[in-house]
């Protein structure tokens, strides 16, 4: 099985010590699909950039990562997107999106390589749920790949600035959580999602949809839990320690990691390799949690193992 990411590829401007900006290649769906590729598992993105010369440095980048550009369509007509991050003293990030509209908001599902979808898992955020043209190509993408032995996963990555009213944007990711079997929330966008319930009966509602195996709650610095099936049924991990440059993208390398390892383990995930698999997720994180950017900042594999190996050796 191959992971298939559909989305947004946009430019992160993230600022200098000295009030400029320097550019990086990010958005969600693509970071995914890059940290998947680095884990080792065949991985590819499609969607739309503009044809400009942030749509031409993007692509560019996702050369660099390994990954099969040859599916990403340039337009004419509209522009790359740009994300203008602003970060605190800890390195958490907002941002500020100019996309009204861009390229990837007009992605049509006749421009969908159909020959990608068959036996893959299809990956999105919540970006693409907005009233464009790609929200109808989204939900045209997964009935076809649920129609051809795929799966879906969601990272909605919440970004309510985007939204006018919020409650129309909760409504959406919800009915999109549908389709899900394999969703990734944090603990806060669970807890606004489901804003009258409390952490349990939050969980409990979301596996009343069959469809739904695994469901990750990341928790920020106290690491991660991964439910399989049903509340009951968590195993926990926690994160690694470490000084932390930019939060960019860490968020996305855990879920790509992720994918990766399902697929390596063909989806048979137990107690005797869970742990394991969730070392591997939270280390690709923290990796890209010391340095800026996202695309930029995923780590190779070999250097997650690298990594586990030098900080369990400092634990002893």
């Amino acid at each position: 099985m191959k992971l298939v990411c559909i989305g947004e590829l946009l430019i992160d401007l993230i600022p200098n010590k000295n009030n400029t900006y320097t550019k990086y290649a990010g958005g969600a769906p693509a970071n995914v699909s890059v940290a998947a590729k680095l884990n080792g598992v065949e991985s590819y993105f499609i969607g739309k950039v503009g044809n400009d010369f942030f749509g031409r440095f993007l692509i560019d980048e996702l050369n660099n990562k390994g990954i099969d550009t040859k599916y990403i369509v340039k337009d004419n007509n509209y522009p790359t997107s740009l994300a203008i991050v602003s970060l605190t003293k800890e390195g958490e990030r907002n941002f500020n999106f100019y996309r009204n509209p861009s390229a990837d908001q007009y992605y049509y599902f006749q421009e969908v390589p159909k020959n990608l979808l068959s036996n893959s898992i299809l990956h999105f955020g919540s970006l693409s749920l907005a009233n464009y043209p790609i929200k109808k190509t989204l939900l045209k993408t997964i009935k076809y790949v649920e129609k051809n032995n795929g799966l879906i996963s969601f990272d909605p990555n919440i970004r309510l600035t985007l939204w006018k009213n919020e409650n129309e944007y909760k409504k959406v990711v919800k009915k999109f959580i549908k389709y899900t079997n394999i969703l990734k929330l944090t603990e806060e966008e669970l807890l606004l999602i489901f804003i009258n319930l409390n952490k349990e009966a939050a969980i409990n509602i979301l596996f009343k949809n069959k469809k739904l195996k695994y469901l990750i709650i990341t928790l920020g610095d106290k690491g991660v839990e991964l439910y399989i099936n049903n509340y009951y049924n968590m195993y926990y991990y926690p994160a690694f320690k470490i000084n932390v440059k930019d939060t960019v993208g860490a968020g996305d390398a855990f879920i790509g990691a992720f994918l990766g390892e399902l697929i390596k383990s063909n989806f048979n995930v137990n107690i005797n390799n869970v742990y394991e698999i969730l070392k591997i997720c939270n280390a690709t994180a923290a990796l890209t949690l010391t340095k800026h950017g996202s695309i930029a900042a995923i780590p190779k594999y070999k250097d997650v193992i690298e990594f586990i190996e030098s900080y369990e050796k400092t634990k002893l």
